[in-house]
């Protein structure tokens, strides 16, 4: 689905349809990890960008490091994240995408 969730492009053809003159309401930028707290070497993401815009998320340890970091693309909302070596405790992930950004607190525990 290479165009979903982009929305309408202001001023296209493809907008001509209606003569309402809409705004585009922009989403929040949103993300969410589960399960959290996680035990194994992967946790899934739910997030949203800002429309049209890629997003990069990090997760960063409790002395400042990035310990991970990815790119995540428009066109989707979900990810699984592998994190096979990283230790138990707690963790920092945020999401950029723009000019905008959010944190999460995620906790690894043991097995």
């Amino acid at each position: 689905f290479p165009n979903f969730n982009l929305g309408s492009l202001s001023g296209s053809m493809c907008d001509s349809l209606t003569s309402v003159n809409e705004s585009l309401v922009v989403a929040p930028l949103q993300l969410k990890a589960f399960p959290n707290p996680f035990n194994s070497a992967t946790i899934s993401i739910n997030y949203t960008l800002e429309q049209n815009k890629t997003g990069n998320l990090e997760i960063i340890n409790t002395t400042g490091q990035i310990i991970y970091q990815q790119t995540l693309p428009q066109w989707s909302s979900q990810q699984k994240i592998h994190l096979p070596e990283i230790s138990d405790g707690i963790y920092l992930m945020k999401l950029q995408s723009g000019a905008k950004n959010v944190m999460l607190k995620i906790i690894k525990t043991g097995d």
